[in-house]
Protein backbone atom coordinates (compact mmCIF):
# COMPACT_ATOMS: atom_id res chain seq x y z
CA UNK A 1 0.00 0.00 0.00
CA UNK A 2 1.43 3.51 -0.99
CA UNK A 3 1.95 6.17 1.25
CA UNK A 4 -1.05 7.65 -0.83
CA UNK A 5 -3.46 5.42 0.94
CA UNK A 6 -2.42 5.15 4.41
CA UNK A 7 -4.00 6.62 7.52
CA UNK A 8 -7.30 4.57 7.50
CA UNK A 9 -6.03 2.22 9.99
CA UNK A 10 -4.11 5.08 12.40
CA UNK A 11 -7.58 7.01 12.49
CA UNK A 12 -10.08 3.53 13.41
CA UNK A 13 -7.53 2.53 15.54
CA UNK A 14 -7.93 5.83 17.51
CA UNK A 15 -11.41 5.07 17.58
CA UNK A 16 -13.37 4.07 20.93
CA UNK A 17 -15.81 1.20 19.81
CA UNK A 18 -18.65 3.46 21.54
CA UNK A 19 -17.48 6.47 19.23
CA UNK A 20 -18.32 4.08 16.19
CA UNK A 21 -22.29 5.00 16.06
CA UNK A 22 -22.10 8.37 16.86
CA UNK A 23 -19.56 8.90 13.84
CA UNK A 24 -21.99 7.31 11.74
CA UNK A 25 -24.59 10.31 13.15
CA UNK A 26 -21.56 12.69 12.42
CA UNK A 27 -21.49 11.48 8.56
CA UNK A 28 -24.87 13.11 7.57
CA UNK A 29 -23.84 16.65 7.99
CA UNK A 30 -22.58 15.27 4.56
CA UNK A 31 -25.81 13.78 3.45
CA UNK A 32 -28.08 15.45 0.55
CA UNK A 33 -31.24 15.28 2.82
CA UNK A 34 -29.34 17.16 4.92
CA UNK A 35 -27.87 19.75 2.44
CA UNK A 36 -31.57 19.91 1.39
CA UNK A 37 -32.97 20.56 4.51
CA UNK A 38 -30.71 23.55 5.86
CA UNK A 39 -30.87 24.78 2.00
CA UNK A 40 -34.04 24.98 1.88
CA UNK A 41 -34.57 26.62 5.69
CA UNK A 42 -31.89 29.27 4.55
CA UNK A 43 -33.76 30.22 1.59
CA UNK A 44 -37.42 30.45 2.95
CA UNK A 45 -36.17 32.36 5.34
CA UNK A 46 -34.04 35.01 3.99
CA UNK A 47 -36.12 35.10 0.09
CA UNK A 48 -32.60 35.67 -1.01
CA UNK A 49 -31.80 34.86 -4.97
CA UNK A 50 -28.04 33.93 -4.10
CA UNK A 51 -29.15 31.74 -1.45
CA UNK A 52 -31.51 29.56 -3.74
CA UNK A 53 -28.40 29.95 -6.39
CA UNK A 54 -26.83 27.34 -3.77
CA UNK A 55 -28.77 24.71 -4.45
CA UNK A 56 -27.30 24.47 -8.24
CA UNK A 57 -24.10 24.85 -6.40
CA UNK A 58 -24.33 22.07 -4.39
CA UNK A 59 -26.06 20.01 -7.69
CA UNK A 60 -23.05 20.72 -9.68
CA UNK A 61 -20.36 19.83 -7.26
CA UNK A 62 -21.98 16.60 -6.17
CA UNK A 63 -22.03 15.53 -9.87
CA UNK A 64 -19.21 16.68 -10.79
CA UNK A 65 -17.51 14.72 -7.41
CA UNK A 66 -19.47 11.22 -9.02
CA UNK A 67 -17.48 12.05 -12.55
CA UNK A 68 -14.66 11.91 -10.95
CA UNK A 69 -14.43 8.96 -9.19
CA UNK A 70 -15.44 6.87 -11.96
CA UNK A 71 -13.22 8.69 -14.01
CA UNK A 72 -10.12 8.17 -11.34
CA UNK A 73 -11.61 4.96 -10.31
CA UNK A 74 -9.71 4.44 -7.36
CA UNK A 75 -10.57 1.95 -4.43
CA UNK A 76 -11.74 1.85 -1.36
CA UNK A 77 -10.04 1.02 1.78
CA UNK A 78 -10.33 -3.29 2.07
CA UNK A 79 -10.69 -2.47 6.06
CA UNK A 80 -14.41 -1.97 6.48
CA UNK A 81 -15.53 0.41 9.26
CA UNK A 82 -13.56 0.71 12.25
CA UNK A 83 -16.24 -1.51 14.32
CA UNK A 84 -18.03 -4.26 12.89
CA UNK A 85 -22.16 -4.22 11.63
CA UNK A 86 -22.10 -6.98 14.14
CA UNK A 87 -20.77 -5.20 17.00
CA UNK A 88 -23.55 -2.18 17.23
CA UNK A 89 -26.71 -2.63 18.77
CA UNK A 90 -29.20 -4.12 16.92
CA UNK A 91 -31.57 -1.75 16.29
CA UNK A 92 -29.37 0.20 14.65
CA UNK A 93 -27.11 -2.08 12.34
CA UNK A 94 -29.55 -1.55 9.11
CA UNK A 95 -28.41 2.71 9.54
CA UNK A 96 -24.86 1.63 10.44
CA UNK A 97 -24.81 -1.06 8.03
CA UNK A 98 -26.15 1.77 5.20
CA UNK A 99 -23.54 4.42 6.52
CA UNK A 100 -20.72 2.01 6.09
CA UNK A 101 -22.03 0.54 2.31
CA UNK A 102 -20.80 2.62 -1.28
CA UNK A 103 -20.99 1.37 -4.56
CA UNK A 104 -18.65 3.66 -6.80
CA UNK A 105 -15.00 4.01 -6.48
CA UNK A 106 -13.54 6.42 -3.64
CA UNK A 107 -11.72 9.63 -4.82
CA UNK A 108 -12.93 12.40 -4.08
CA UNK A 109 -15.54 12.01 -1.10
CA UNK A 110 -18.75 13.14 -2.37
CA UNK A 111 -19.52 13.80 1.84
CA UNK A 112 -16.89 15.71 2.15
CA UNK A 113 -17.50 17.57 -0.92
CA UNK A 114 -20.56 18.30 -0.10
CA UNK A 115 -20.10 19.57 3.36
CA UNK A 116 -17.39 21.81 2.07
CA UNK A 117 -19.67 23.39 -0.22
CA UNK A 118 -23.10 23.73 1.44
CA UNK A 119 -21.67 24.35 4.92
CA UNK A 120 -18.63 26.90 3.36
CA UNK A 121 -21.59 28.79 1.17
CA UNK A 122 -23.68 29.09 3.90
CA UNK A 123 -21.13 30.50 6.34
CA UNK A 124 -20.20 33.06 3.44
CA UNK A 125 -23.95 34.39 2.45
CA UNK A 126 -25.96 34.24 5.45
CA UNK A 127 -26.07 36.82 8.01
CA UNK A 128 -26.11 35.12 11.26
CA UNK A 129 -23.67 35.21 14.25
CA UNK A 130 -20.25 36.80 13.21
CA UNK A 131 -18.48 35.68 10.18
CA UNK A 132 -15.86 34.46 11.90
CA UNK A 133 -18.19 32.15 13.71
CA UNK A 134 -19.99 31.09 10.82
CA UNK A 135 -16.49 29.66 9.04
CA UNK A 136 -15.20 27.62 12.24
CA UNK A 137 -18.85 26.21 12.64
CA UNK A 138 -18.54 25.38 9.14
CA UNK A 139 -14.78 23.68 9.56
CA UNK A 140 -15.97 21.71 12.02
CA UNK A 141 -18.95 20.52 10.24
CA UNK A 142 -16.49 19.79 7.22
CA UNK A 143 -13.82 17.79 9.28
CA UNK A 144 -16.07 15.72 11.54
CA UNK A 145 -17.73 14.63 7.79
CA UNK A 146 -14.04 13.43 6.75
CA UNK A 147 -12.91 12.03 9.87
CA UNK A 148 -16.31 10.28 10.07
CA UNK A 149 -15.62 8.90 6.56
CA UNK A 150 -12.44 7.44 7.48
CA UNK A 151 -13.82 5.59 10.75
CA UNK A 152 -16.31 4.28 8.95
CA UNK A 153 -14.01 2.39 6.23
CA UNK A 154 -15.80 3.78 3.55
CA UNK A 155 -12.71 6.18 2.56
CA UNK A 156 -8.92 7.18 2.65
CA UNK A 157 -7.22 10.61 3.78
CA UNK A 158 -7.16 11.44 0.38
CA UNK A 159 -10.19 10.52 -0.25
CA UNK A 160 -11.25 13.55 1.93
CA UNK A 161 -8.49 15.99 1.36
CA UNK A 162 -9.12 16.04 -2.35
CA UNK A 163 -12.88 16.29 -1.65
CA UNK A 164 -12.38 19.15 0.30
CA UNK A 165 -10.22 20.71 -1.92
CA UNK A 166 -12.14 20.41 -4.75
CA UNK A 167 -15.69 21.70 -2.81
CA UNK A 168 -13.10 25.31 -1.83
CA UNK A 169 -12.11 25.79 -5.62
CA UNK A 170 -15.88 25.35 -6.43
CA UNK A 171 -16.52 27.78 -3.74
CA UNK A 172 -13.72 30.48 -5.06
CA UNK A 173 -16.03 30.45 -8.25
CA UNK A 174 -19.18 30.17 -7.16
CA UNK A 175 -19.77 32.70 -4.43
CA UNK A 176 -18.22 35.35 -6.27
CA UNK A 177 -20.70 34.57 -8.75
CA UNK A 178 -23.62 34.66 -6.38
CA UNK A 179 -22.31 38.10 -4.73
CA UNK A 180 -22.19 39.95 -8.51
CA UNK A 181 -24.99 38.54 -10.35
CA UNK A 182 -28.64 39.72 -10.96
CA UNK A 183 -29.77 36.63 -10.95
CA UNK A 184 -27.25 33.86 -10.24
CA UNK A 185 -29.10 31.05 -9.99
CA UNK A 186 -29.90 30.66 -13.45
CA UNK A 187 -26.58 30.02 -14.73
CA UNK A 188 -25.72 28.43 -11.79
CA UNK A 189 -28.76 26.26 -11.91
CA UNK A 190 -28.10 25.43 -15.76
CA UNK A 191 -24.58 24.44 -14.67
CA UNK A 192 -25.82 21.53 -12.16
CA UNK A 193 -28.01 20.28 -15.21
CA UNK A 194 -25.36 19.73 -17.43
CA UNK A 195 -23.12 18.40 -15.10
CA UNK A 196 -25.66 16.28 -13.89
CA UNK A 197 -26.55 15.20 -17.58
CA UNK A 198 -22.79 14.18 -17.33
CA UNK A 199 -22.79 12.15 -14.52
CA UNK A 200 -25.79 10.24 -15.85
CA UNK A 201 -23.71 9.33 -18.95
CA UNK A 202 -20.50 8.51 -16.96
CA UNK A 203 -21.43 6.93 -14.57
CA UNK A 204 -25.25 5.75 -14.64
CA UNK A 205 -25.99 5.84 -11.49
CA UNK A 206 -29.09 7.08 -9.65
CA UNK A 207 -27.34 9.73 -7.49
CA UNK A 208 -26.71 11.52 -10.81
CA UNK A 209 -30.11 10.53 -12.39
CA UNK A 210 -31.38 12.16 -8.92
CA UNK A 211 -29.33 15.21 -9.22
CA UNK A 212 -30.21 15.92 -12.70
CA UNK A 213 -34.05 15.98 -11.51
CA UNK A 214 -33.80 17.98 -8.97
CA UNK A 215 -31.57 20.35 -11.23
CA UNK A 216 -34.44 20.53 -13.74
CA UNK A 217 -37.18 20.90 -11.16
CA UNK A 218 -35.30 23.96 -9.79
CA UNK A 219 -34.57 25.37 -12.66
CA UNK A 220 -37.87 25.27 -14.89
CA UNK A 221 -39.21 26.50 -11.51
CA UNK A 222 -37.06 29.48 -10.97
CA UNK A 223 -37.16 30.87 -14.49
CA UNK A 224 -41.60 30.67 -13.89
CA UNK A 225 -41.72 31.77 -9.90
CA UNK A 226 -40.98 35.64 -8.55
CA UNK A 227 -38.59 35.67 -5.57
CA UNK A 228 -40.74 35.30 -2.28
CA UNK A 229 -41.44 37.39 1.24
CA UNK A 230 -39.19 35.53 3.80
CA UNK A 231 -40.85 33.36 5.98
CA UNK A 232 -40.98 35.23 9.42
CA UNK A 233 -39.13 33.58 12.46
CA UNK A 234 -42.57 32.96 14.60
CA UNK A 235 -42.96 29.25 16.15
CA UNK A 236 -45.66 29.20 13.32
CA UNK A 237 -43.92 30.13 10.47
CA UNK A 238 -41.60 27.49 11.61
CA UNK A 239 -44.11 24.99 12.35
CA UNK A 240 -45.50 25.61 8.59
CA UNK A 241 -41.90 25.59 7.20
CA UNK A 242 -41.01 22.05 8.91
CA UNK A 243 -44.85 20.41 7.61
CA UNK A 244 -44.09 22.02 4.32
CA UNK A 245 -40.84 20.64 3.67
CA UNK A 246 -42.07 17.29 4.99
CA UNK A 247 -44.73 17.46 2.80
CA UNK A 248 -42.55 18.53 -0.70
CA UNK A 249 -40.12 15.55 0.16
CA UNK A 250 -42.85 12.45 0.81
CA UNK A 251 -44.33 13.94 -2.27
CA UNK A 252 -41.37 13.93 -4.54
CA UNK A 253 -40.32 10.14 -2.97
CA UNK A 254 -43.80 8.90 -3.37
CA UNK A 255 -44.19 9.99 -6.88
CA UNK A 256 -40.28 8.55 -7.95
CA UNK A 257 -41.63 5.49 -6.69
CA UNK A 258 -44.90 5.28 -8.43
CA UNK A 259 -43.34 5.98 -11.78
CA UNK A 260 -40.40 3.53 -11.59
CA UNK A 261 -37.28 3.31 -13.50
CA UNK A 262 -36.00 5.28 -15.57
CA UNK A 263 -38.37 8.21 -14.67
CA UNK A 264 -38.89 7.82 -11.18
CA UNK A 265 -35.33 8.94 -10.32
CA UNK A 266 -35.83 12.47 -12.15
CA UNK A 267 -39.28 12.99 -11.82
CA UNK A 268 -38.76 12.45 -7.76
CA UNK A 269 -36.26 14.82 -7.00
CA UNK A 270 -37.78 17.39 -10.45
CA UNK A 271 -40.81 17.75 -7.79
CA UNK A 272 -38.77 18.15 -4.61
CA UNK A 273 -36.14 20.64 -6.40
CA UNK A 274 -39.02 22.88 -7.97
CA UNK A 275 -41.19 22.38 -4.98
CA UNK A 276 -39.13 23.37 -2.56
CA UNK A 277 -38.36 27.01 -4.40
CA UNK A 278 -42.55 26.89 -5.73
CA UNK A 279 -43.63 26.92 -1.67
CA UNK A 280 -42.53 30.13 -0.39
CA UNK A 281 -44.21 31.67 -3.22
CA UNK A 282 -47.34 30.18 -3.30
CA UNK A 283 -47.47 30.87 0.63
CA UNK A 284 -46.84 34.38 -0.09
CA UNK A 285 -48.96 35.01 -2.90
CA UNK A 286 -51.92 33.38 -0.86
CA UNK A 287 -51.00 35.78 2.34
CA UNK A 288 -51.22 38.70 0.08
CA UNK A 289 -54.51 37.86 -1.42
CA UNK A 290 -55.76 37.62 2.15
CA UNK A 291 -57.82 40.30 4.04
CA UNK A 292 -56.27 42.83 6.38
CA UNK A 293 -58.71 42.45 8.91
Amino acid sequence: MTPWFSGVETVQGATPEWAALPFAGVTLLGDIWIFVVALTLAYWFTGRREIAALFGVVLTALSAGLVLKVLFGLPRPPTGPAVPVEAVASIAQPFYEHETTARLPGLPSGHTLGATVTWGALAALLEVWSRARRFVMASLAVVLVGVSRIILGVHYPIDVLAGALLGVAILAIAIPACRRLDDPATPLFGSSVLMGALAVVVTGDTAAANATGAAIGGLLAWQLLKTPTPLAGTRADLTLASCGLAGIIALGIGLGVLAGSPVGPYLGTAVIGGGVLAFPVVLSARRDRQPIA
